[in-house]
């Protein structure tokens, strides 16, 4: 069985060790993203089952991490 995973953070080395890292779990499947909006439309368009994300990131860091809370994540989710 596999599980969807997205990372959002603005920095690409941390996206990149993310991105290793989770992809070594056996069924993790990581997408990535560098910019909050397009990680909310991904959010609104994929069922995911863990969102990870930089809530430091200038400058859209309050208002997208509180919209992203909105957006339901994983099938028991729904």
């Amino acid at each position: 069985s596999t599980f969807q995973i997205l990372v959002v953070d603005d920095e690409p080395g941390m996206l990149e060790v993310c991105e290793e890292t989770l992809g070594a779990i056996p069924g993790a499947v990581v997408a990535t993203d560098r910019d909050p909006r397009h990680a909310i439309d991904s959010l609104k368009r994929q069922q995911f089952d863990l969102l990870i994300t930089d809530i430091q990131m200038i400058p859209r860091s309050a208002s997208s991490a509180a919209e992203m809370r909105g957006v339901k994540l994983g099938a028991s989710g729904s």
